[in-house]
């Protein structure tokens, strides 16, 4: 159900509680709080970046800093959402991260830490009071509007003031790519209120857009 343009800012926060398609797994494991920094070694021999699974499912990536930092990507080819974990080179956690792949916005909850593990900054990319309707709602519209062979490839957050109103968006970008001897692209955009769920605007993209 879409929200109305009049709806109570006490009936979004309702919304928002009672809104289970918004939510997904940023639990940091106990066996992610702490790593064996020297574990990794042999995996850096030849490289400062190496793949440790990549499935159907899952890609797991492991960098090295020179600072002997550590970072892990762990991106959920089911969901499009990467986890990434920071460590210190005491092998404690530095922070945790979500970013969605399509388009790098980062989602949910960041959270920092100090070198002994304790929480020293929680940042909320949520933002629920400026963007009621989250990312996975407004794919989730968008994806009701498009027309046979197109895909998602990006949603990003944006903002602009009107008549001295800032209005909060999403832009969601989608494509469909050419079959057989067609090897054209066609762009197309959505920019969706992020309050109501309306679309304000929608159209095609071309190179010089800006997007």
């Amino acid at each position: 159900m879409i929200l109305g343009c009049s709806i109570s800012c006490k009936s979004i926060q309702t919304h928002i509680q009672n809104d289970t398609l918004c939510d997904f797994d940023m639990t940091l494991y106990d066996d992610e709080r702490v790593i064996d920094i020297k574990g990794y070694d042999s995996l850096f021999k030849k490289s400062d970046h190496a793949v440790m699974v990549d499935n159907k499912y899952l890609l797991q990536e492991v960098s090295k800093y020179e600072n002997r930092e550590i970072i892990q990507w762990k991106y959920n080819k089911t969901s499009k959402i990467n986890k990434i974990n920071k460590y210190y080179k005491n092998g404690r956690i530095k922070y945790l991260k979500f970013k969605y792949r399509k388009g790098g916005e980062y989602i949910g909850t960041e959270t920092h830490y100090d070198i002994e593990g304790n929480i020293t900054e929680v940042i909320d990319h949520r933002d629920a009071v400026h963007y009621p309707i989250c990312f996975k709602e407004a794919l989730a519209i968008v994806k009701t509007k498009l027309k046979k062979g197109f895909e998602i490839s990006s949603i990003r957050r944006k903002q602009k003031t009107e008549k001295e109103e800032v209005l909060y968006y999403w832009t969601i970008l989608a494509k469909r790519f050419g079959t057989g001897d067609d090897s054209s692209i066609e762009t197309i955009y959505y920019d969706l209120d992020a309050t109501t769920g309306k679309i304000l605007r929608k159209g095609q993209v071309f190179h010089n857009d800006g997007f």
